[in-house]
């Protein structure tokens, strides 16, 4: 149990290839991160919302579009009626809105764990003039999305699967990244980088990997204030995976991604391979 405590806490874009957040109980401010070469095979995402997720407005230089009129478009392409629209709160939380408050928040007493915001299933790409929105389809080591084109109008299915070609970069230095599509190819392939990026209460998402120690996957995940200073309170990971087992319902899972309807079997085994390789502080 309190090793799951820590996806109570962790919401945010999974991406364009990955799930994103919605705003909580208050507005939340426009988040914008990089963009990798699509020749790479990462897509990282940049969004523009307005407060209400009816009016999500994805504006790229010269285009844009609403989330409905995206769908429309995406109804009539290949995508069809397989789209994901809803966010959805992790365990442990209550819809309300936009927001997903602690189930502990309606008993008496209050408790005083933060509302968090709840995870968005589309995303505006600026560098590519797309807007992603995710799929309720299955395929082994895939997470789909439909990709929307806001020039041209047309939408397709972008399987984001494994395998990915990792960026060129100089191994023996520690990547940075701010989204999670960034972090993918090197966390499938456990070479050594890291994730920051803003979280609720003016607060850090970290996620380090140290890299291979013996054929098994170093990875850790905490929670800083913006000094960069683990909260106290707040559950700290650490994980020694086999390689083998690394994978991108891994990473989806520490972003709470197998929340969703239909994936409880990706994540009764995620489940079960944090209790076996993690330990939380």
């Amino acid at each position: 149990m309190k090793k799951n405590i820590i996806f109570s806490f962790v919401a945010l874009m999974l991406s364009a290839a990955l799930l994103l957040g919605c705003v909580g109980s208050s507005n939340m401010n426009n988040t914008n991160a990089s963009n990798t070469s699509s020749t790479n095979n990462t897509i990282l995402p940049n969004m523009s919302a307005n407060t209400s997720e009816n009016r999500f407005i994805c504006d790229t230089d010269g285009e844009s579009m609403s989330l409905d009129e995206a769908v429309m478009i995406a109804k009539q392409g290949e995508c069809g009626n397989d789209l994901v629209l809803n966010c959805v709160c992790p365990e442990g939380y209550v819809k309300e809105g936009t927001a997903c408050n602690p189930t502990c928040y309606y008993s008496t007493p209050k408790c005083l764990a933060p509302s968090l915001m709840c995870e968005a299933s589309y995303v505006c790409n600026n560098n590519t003039g797309t807007l992603w929105i995710n799929m309720n389809l299955t395929k082994t080591g895939c997470s789909p999305a439909c990709v929307v084109n806001l020039a041209n109008k047309s939408a397709e299915i972008n399987w984001r699967c494994t395998g990915l070609i990792i960026p060129e970069t100089n191994l023996t230095e520690k990547a940075v990244c701010t989204d999670p599509p960034c972090l993918l190819p090197y966390f499938l392939a456990c070479n050594p980088s890291e994730l920051s990026m803003d979280f609720v209460g003016n607060t850090t998402y970290v996620i380090t990997v140290a890299g291979l120690e013996n054929e098994n996957c170093h990875y850790a995940t905490k929670i800083t204030d913006k000094e960069g200073n683990a909260l106290q309170g707040m559950p700290a990971m650490d994980c020694v995976v086999p390689k083998e087992k690394i994978s991108m319902d891994m990473l989806g899972h520490l972003f709470g991604s197998d929340k969703e309807p239909g994936k409880e079997a990706i994540k009764a085994q995620q489940d079960k391979l944090q209790a076996d390789y993690c330990t939380t502080s």
